[in-house]
């Protein structure tokens, strides 16, 4: 919506201008989290990462318990995802083919590898399993895109370990693509066809949940096994 990004900082502003007369980094790292996330959602991934990676810095500050912290490090991670067009759709024949490109997609692995760690330390009542697979799906993608199959793998088994305990089949048919990916990468023995039941599965998933586009993937992906 026009004009939104501005309304969003602004609403920040005024938040930060109390808070800045309590002292309260917890609170300012909130603030700053909210704004990246309301600036992802209108298209300014640029201005995202900068306000995530202030309510990033702020939690550290304060010494944000690791759910805090790691929801922080999930939004930048996806605004940084978001603002690199190598690591848009987590394709591998997108992979960095330049040293800018290979520095975006280094940071978005680094955000979401932290991410990662902290939300699985996380109290169960601070974070959604879901999420904690999102940030498994980001790091998986970054490793594609670094052509690292082992990385990815295990982070692929990860994420769909986390959507399972979730019970969020679009994430379990979304991991298990990433993991099929993975297979296909490494080529090793036997690799093509876990590659194959990985789409396979993964098409059901995405399927039962009416998602068109990763149906669509899971299905390319069988065809290139």
């Amino acid at each position: 919506a026009a004009g939104a990004p501005d309304e969003a900082v602004a609403a920040c502003d005024r938040s930060l201008a109390h808070l800045d007369l309590l002292g309260d980094r917890a609170a300012k790292a909130e603030i700053f989290h909210w704004a990246a996330d309301k600036l992802a959602e209108n298209g300014s991934p640029d201005l995202s990462i900068a306000a995530a990676e202030k309510a990033v810095a702020l939690h550290r500050e304060a010494e944000s318990r690791p759910g805090r912290l790691g929801l922080a490090l999930l939004t930048l991670a996806k605004a940084r995802q978001s603002a690199s067009s190598a690591g848009a759709e987590g394709d591998v024949k997108a992979a960095a083919s330049t040293q800018e490109a290979r520095g975006r997609t280094r940071q978005v692995l680094e955000a979401a590898t932290e991410s990662a760690a902290l939300l699985v330390r996380a109290a169960p009542e601070d974070v959604d399993p879901a999420l904690c697979g999102e940030a498994f799906q980001l790091t998986a993608q970054a490793h594609l895109l670094e052509g690292d199959s082992g990385g990815a793998l295990c982070a692929a088994r990860l994420a769909a370990a986390a959507h399972s305990a979730a019970q969020n089949s679009l994430g379990m048919g979304r991991a298990l693509l990433l993991l099929g990916r993975a297979h296909l990468l490494r080529r090793q023995r036997g690799d093509a066809r876990r590659a194959a039941q990985a789409a396979l599965e993964s098409f059901r998933w995405c399927r039962g949940d009416g998602s068109v586009e990763d149906v669509k993937q899971a299905k390319e992906l069988l065809a290139a096994c």
